[in-house]
């Protein structure tokens, strides 16, 4: 996160997890993501630079 903050350029970083991966989905909101949608399979999640 913070080289993509470094070179300006990139304004979000989208990322997803399966369902059943609570590990990773505490990571990302952890780190400031937010949880834009589900699908049948995967949370998709969004940080806005």
């Amino acid at each position: 996160m913070a080289v993509c903050r470094a070179h300006g350029g990139v304004t979000v970083i989208n990322a997803d997890t399966s369902l059943d991966n609570a590990g990773s989905q505490r990571v990302l909101e952890k780190n400031g993501f937010r949880k834009l949608r589900s699908s049948d399979t995967l949370h998709y999640y969004a940080l806005r630079l």
